[in-house]
């Protein structure tokens, strides 16, 4: 569910825009479907300002279109279940104070709450894959590159303010490459944690 916050989009009722319609601020959807250029949303609540007599307005209940570009432009927030990609492009250990490029891709499932109106907090957990670097050998100089297993847990945000929008995230987790491994993985089930400010973990 998306929540419009500073301004009225412009939806129309089909794809090409035949009829235009302002969505009152606060107003409340579901984004049906996403072809990579519009925007199918199902308006959920009315919102609450003001209707202006040069206006249409959209409807609880109706189906609109709105182009996706647009909304990049649109200050919201979202409440409920949200899921999708995370990327961990970097990892502080916590064993030996270091920080590696041991990136995570994998997929999180969280739920997003608004705050203080102009805010979401996405608590979230985190499954993926990271390539691992471990000793071709015991006591061997060189070393080979597994794919282990990484879960994590943390937190994304997003704060819409003064016609901007900015997004980061915390999240803690481990890794494991298993026991098929030449040698054990240096940093096997230790703690590691990233953060971000400005680019967002989740896509």
């Amino acid at each position: 569910m998306r929540q419009a916050l500073d301004q009225e989009p412009v939806l129309t009722d089909k794809k090409n825009g035949v009829t235009k319609f302002s969505a009152r601020k606060k107003s409340e959807f579901f984004v049906m479907r996403d072809d990579g250029t519009d925007l199918t949303l199902f308006m959920t609540s009315n919102g609450t300002s003001v209707e202006a007599r040069d206006r249409q307005y959209a409807k609880e209940g109706e189906r609109y279109f709105l182009k996706k570009e647009e909304l990049g432009l649109i200050l919201y927030t979202g409440t409920g279940i949200d899921y999708g990609m995370l990327i961990v492009p970097f990892k502080y250990q916590f064993s030996d104070h270091s920080i590696g490029g041991s990136t995570t891709v994998g997929a999180y499932l969280g739920y997003t709450v608004n705050w203080l109106d102009f805010a979401s907090l996405t608590p979230l957990i985190s499954f993926g894959l990271s390539p691992l670097t471990v000793q071709s050998a015991a006591g061997s100089a060189n070393n080979t590159s597994v794919l282990g297993l990484s879960g994590a847990v943390g937190v994304a945000f997003t704060i819409n303010k003064f016609d901007s929008s900015m997004q980061g995230g915390f999240v803690c987790g481990q890794d494991t490459a298993g026991n098929s491994t030449p040698t054990p993985y240096k940093y096997e089930g230790q703690w590691w944690c990233a953060a971000q400010i400005g680019f967002p973990f989740t896509q």
